[in-house]
């Protein structure tokens, strides 16, 4: 019967084993197969960079593959930690294996298998560990590469523009490039026209005329529906802001829908080689860049409409820069186009040299004009600016920036003069690119500051949903738009940082290993710092402060509201309350982000240290404070007086008590001066006090008449402010006074807030009485 048992504790044992271990050893051999195809993957890439030659397209895309395993190599290691964490623990119930006597076979052999566990477990986290920081490295060189490159590419030398032989190899080259491509739509059209007698050429024509009168047709009904009534003569920077990006976004949809139409019906009628369509998303391209500053231009400037504008100059300056960003625009999107149109045709990297210098001599001489043009209004010129720190000729950060852009443009033409004709197009390009991103940034910022600011105000949906469904007060809606206008701007950095760091010497590329650095953590030396965890746990800790805050909220208003103690203990629970759940949540988050508690020696002797020297009086005004809500000597509402004043206690904190005097004036008490020195509290076990009136009368007078008047005089003042009968008014005979008999009344009332109103009252009525 023994053994038997034995069996059966033996076979639920090695169940339960095989239960738990059957879940690791499936993750184990998933993590197992995972790391042979990383290890695949990072042979390829090595020998992949040794090959001469890689094109920036190749290194993108090695670089996302190697991103790409380094995510899951660390997602695979995230998913095996908890099953590691339970091996262990596991393992520390069993304890050592003794040193010495015997130990039962089913323990020992338990231990085996679990130890053998964990070491293949920890292992293969040790190989995914390696497979993450190896394709780490790997992408690093990649990226070391393109970088070099990109630097090769724009420094490499080449003909001066002053070199005749440079303007006639650009012609050249744009007559093979029109050659090239005219044959390609030639060969195409001819193999379409003989399929069905020149029919489908028209057609051809046909859509491509329908396409753009589709696109401009598509504007018009946009600009109608949802454009701006531009009849208003008195529009806010509210309605100024959004008719850019209103017109900014029709232009973009227009250009997309005409480019869309034409790709489609064509398509339809033909297979479109894979030549027309790079060359097809290349016109594309450069049309949406000229039609996103065409409307930032003309909503910026508003050259016929200045009522509309936001840059502030007048008409003819506006027209002049709306031509000039407008043909600088052109003249990149065209350099872009030709560029593209020459790899297209299979041109070799030489012949953009003329091209490069087209762009950036263009755009050089554009922006200078634009500068002249811009010149700051004459002294004495009052403009009225939109923004708070605009200045009058446009934008205020444009005026800043005036030198150094003239600084830039000496600086490609010695670029262009002495045949960096790459370095210049790159600066001009990206002036251009980068500034149009950077005003679109600009305004984005400001348009969310005004529909915060607008959208919240009285009038606007938003505004009266928040006033009168939710209740918030004004202070608590200007925090809301405070709020909701930092998280709009850190999207746009997020957003815009990326778009204009990809327009230099980084990509996409590099912006997704950032990401995932800082979502799956980096090491700075023995600790781990995750991001993604840091957020965890700062949102469990604000989980926990929302339910400490509901919980308190219904013990005061439910619980200790029905059970009618009093104010001070109802004060003193919900406190206690508060500091219990802040803790809790303060121990999940902490415990959610992995801080190992057992080093708590070592936090609590460092915390003691800094206890013994500059933390002691904190130390003691927080434990002062738990005192006072354990004890209660004082509570909320009570009237004590200190050494630092006489009044209400209006809220006890962690470190201070807050006193209300009578005067209106706030005194901060430390909970250590609370408990260490004295302390009157008149409302301490009940509200009940005694009011002294002191008073004189001549020698002639009577005594007892004196009291007999008296008396009477505190029946009449008991009919309007109530006065204790028990203990029952007495009138004392207190002194003979150099001039007077002194006497005080005195007497006894529910409520010692009313002091001083029955002894002014009381005075009133025994003066009046004395005349009488």
């Amino acid at each position: 019967m023994r053994a038997l048992t034995c069996l059966r504790l033996l076979s639920v044992l090695l169940v339960a084993l095989w239960a738990v271990t059957a879940t690791a050893l499936a993750d184990s051999k998933k993590a197992e197969h995972a790391l042979k195809a990383y290890n695949d993957t990072l042979k390829k890439a090595e020998q992949t960079l040794k090959l001469p030659d890689l094109r920036s397209e190749q290194l993108q895309d090695l670089r996302t593959a190697l991103d790409n395993l380094r995510a899951d190599a660390l997602t695979n290691t995230a998913e095996l930690a908890p099953e590691i964490d339970a091996t262990k623990s596991q393992l520390d119930q069993l304890g050592p294996k003794p040193e010495s006597g015997t130990e039962d076979d089913t323990i020992a052999k338990k231990r085996d298998i679990i130890a053998s566990n964990l070491a293949k477990l920890q292992g293969i986290q040790t190989q995914l560990e390696v497979a993450a920081l190896s394709a780490s490295q790997i992408s690093d060189r990649a990226a070391e590469i393109e970088r070099d490159h990109f630097f090769q590419r724009v420094f490499e030398p080449s003909q001066s523009i002053l070199n005749p032989a440079l303007w006639y190899r650009g012609a050249a080259t744009i007559g093979r490039v029109s050659t090239n491509i005219f044959r390609i739509f030639k060969s195409w059209l001819s193999g379409i026209s003989d399929a069905d007698g020149g029919a489908k050429l028209w057609a051809v024509i046909f859509c491509l005329i329908l396409a753009i009168a589709g696109g401009i047709g598509f504007r018009r009904l946009l600009a109608r529906y949802i454009g701006p009534d531009l009849s208003d003569v008195s529009p806010s920077a509210l309605s100024r802001l959004w008719r850019v990006f209103r017109g900014l976004g029709i232009n973009i949809l227009s250009v997309l829908v005409a480019y869309w139409f034409a790709g489609f019906s064509l398509d339809l009628l033909g297979h479109l080689p894979l030549q027309i369509q790079r060359i097809g998303w290349t016109l594309m391209a450069g049309s949406v860049f000229v039609a996103s500053v065409q409307a930032l231009t003309q909503g910026v400037l508003a050259p016929a409409r200045p009522v509309w504008r936001l840059a502030m100059v007048d008409d003819a300056k506006a027209m002049q820069l709306r031509g000039l960003l407008n043909l600088a625009s052109i003249i990149v999107a065209l350099g872009f186009v030709l560029r593209e149109l020459g790899s297209v045709v299979f041109l070799p990297p030489a012949y953009a040299a003329p091209v490069s210098a087209f762009v950036a001599a263009g755009v050089a001489a554009i922006l200078a004009m634009c500068l002249l043009v811009a010149r700051p209004a004459p002294q004495g010129t009052e403009v009225e600016p939109i923004f708070p720190n605009e200045r009058p000729g446009g934008f205020g950060w444009v005026s800043k920036f005036r030198i150094v852009l003239w600084i830039l443009i000496v600086a490609v033409a010695i670029a262009l003069i002495l045949g960096y004709l790459s370095l210049a197009r790159f600066m001009m390009a990206q002036f251009v690119v980068t500034g149009s991103l950077l005003a679109t940034l600009y305004l984005a910022h400001h348009l969310i500051d005004e529909l915060v600011g607008t959208g919240f105000g009285p009038g606007w949906a938003a505004g009266d949903f928040l006033r009168k469904t939710v209740g918030l007060s004004e202070v608590a809606i200007a925090r809301l738009g405070l709020l909701m206008g930092t998280l709009g701007d850190f999207l746009l950095v997020f957003i815009g940082l990326p778009l204009v760091a990809t327009q230099w010497a980084y990509n996409l590329a590099d912006f997704k290993g950032w990401i995932t650095t800082l979502f799956f953590g980096f090491r700075v030396g023995g600790v781990t710092i995750s991001f993604a965890t840091i957020a965890s746990a700062l949102l469990a800790f604000g989980i926990g402060l929302i339910v400490t805050r509901l919980v308190t909220t219904w013990l005061d208003g439910r619980v200790l509201a029905r059970t009618q103690v009093d104010r001070g203990i109802r004060d003193s629970i919900r406190t206690g309350a508060g500091y219990l759940g802040f803790a809790l949540a303060a121990l999940f988050a902490l415990s959610y982000a992995g801080v190992d508690f057992s080093n708590i020696a070592i936090i609590a002797g460092a915390l003691g240290v800094g206890i013994g020297f500059g933390l002691q009086s904190i130390v003691n005004n927080f434990v002062s404070g738990l005192i006072l809500l354990a004890e209660r000597p004082i509570k909320v509402g009570d009237w004590i007086a200190v050494t630092g004043g006489e009044g209400y206690v209006t809220q006890i904190n962690v470190r201070s008590t807050e006193i209300k005097t009578f005067d209106n004036c706030s005194v901060i008490v430390p909970n250590s001066s609370l408990i260490s020195e004295p302390v009157r509290n008149w409302t301490h076990e009940d509200t009940r006090g005694r009011v002294k009136v002191p008073f004189g009368v001549a020698y002639s007078s009577d005594p007892d008449q004196v009291r007999e008047i008296v008396l009477k005089c505190v029946e009449k003042v008991q009919k309007e402010h109530r006065i204790l009968l028990h203990p029952a008014p007495q009138v004392m005979f207190m002194n003979f006074g150099a001039s007077s008999l002194d006497f005080e009344l005195r007497i006894h009332i529910p409520e010692v807030d009313w002091t001083l109103v029955v002894a002014s009252a009381l005075r009133f009525e025994i003066l009046s009485a004395f005349r009488e």
